[in-house]
């Protein structure tokens, strides 16, 4: 997870020449998942939506760092002199933003384009922030966890309550997308009916074995949706179930250890020598040595969540980095 300080989150917003591509490519994306066959599943379809929203409110950040590096930040991940770890935050959530997506039966090219462009919105805060905000959607989380967001865009402040949001980038600004996308699957190839039924999904275990804290275990996996991240169920040698999930890097080719598992206790253990362990959360109390792996800390609310994705962002960054874990 990067700082505040590190990715210089004060510099100013320029767009770049290529946003206007990204969006349209971004939009393209969704367009065509809501076109798929019927034979492709909900919840399959859900998990693309829920890659490609990333991308769209991905598109109009700016090099380097353009996950984080937006229009909208909050007040405090500006202040680069005070560090602080960031978050990129949907303002409508992307469940709430599938769930309307499929809602319709289909989309003309102008309502898709302008339910994306209202809707699907990100927004930069810090980590503590985020432990704030409250459920529901929209800017009026924000106001009631006393967050300023900031349009960096204009240099204002942004949203007051109950003000619309209105896009300084209209629908015209990198042509009409005249292509209608049809479905890749040609009719000579229909997709065979399935005889038995679908594995589990990983939610539907952490729904089955991780009570009463499944909802927190969903919210780390959540995190990682549109990342380069796999949570895998764990398997003894002789096929059976373990109680954990692993956690894979997909960014590393061929066969690669799990660098994280999380088990249905809400415990996780981390690949993590004590010097990797990033600063500010070697002093936290919830975190203990692993004998094998590490490092663990054990998930109970959203602020060790917060402390889980640290370590294993922190343990994404060693592997990336070839540094020996």
């Amino acid at each position: 997870m990067p700082t505040n300080t590190a990715i210089a989150l004060d510099r100013p917003y320029l767009p770049d020449p290529g946003m206007g591509g990204r969006r349209i490519s971004a939009y393209a994306i969704v367009r065509h998942l809501l076109e798929l066959p019927s034979q492709v599943s909900v919840a399959h379809r859900r998990h693309m939506l829920t890659i490609a929203l990333w991308k769209w409110t991905e598109a109009t950040g700016v090099s380097p760092y353009s996950k984080y590096h937006i229009r909208y930040r909050s007040r405090a991940a500006m202040e680069v002199w005070r560090t602080a770890d960031v978050h990129h935050e949907h303002v409508w959530p992307r469940a709430w933003l599938i769930d309307q997506l499929l809602a319709r039966t289909a989309w003309s090219e102008g309502d898709l384009w302008a339910f994306l462009d209202t809707y699907g919105v990100g927004c930069v805060v810090t980590v503590e922030e985020h432990g704030r905000l409250g459920d529901g959607r929209g800017w009026d989380r924000y106001t009631e966890a006393g967050i300023e967001v900031v349009d960096v865009l204009s240099e204002e402040p942004a949203h007051a309550p109950g003000a619309p949001f209105k896009s300084p980038w209209p629908r015209a600004e990198a042509g009409p997308v005249t292509q209608t996308l049809q479905p890749r699957i040609a009719d000579t190839h229909p997709i065979p009916s399935m005889t038995e039924p679908a594995a589990a999904s990983v939610r539907e275990l952490i729904d089955q074995h991780a009570r009463p804290i499944a909802a927190l275990l969903r919210e780390l996996i959540d995190r990682y949706d549109g990342e380069e991240v796999v949570f895998l169920p764990g398997k003894r040698r002789d096929g059976t179930p373990t109680d954990y999930l692993r956690v894979h890097d997909l960014t590393v080719d061929g066969q690669s250890s799990a660098i994280a598992y999380v088990h249905w206790s809400g415990k996780v253990s981390v690949r993590l020598a004590g010097p990797q362990i990033p600063g500010h959360l070697r002093d936290i109390a919830t975190l203990s040595a692993h004998a094998r792996f590490g490092v663990e800390c054990r998930i109970r609310d959203r602020q060790t969540i917060d402390v889980a994705e640290g370590l294993i962002d922190a343990a994404l960054e060693v592997g990336r980095t070839l540094e020996p874990v």
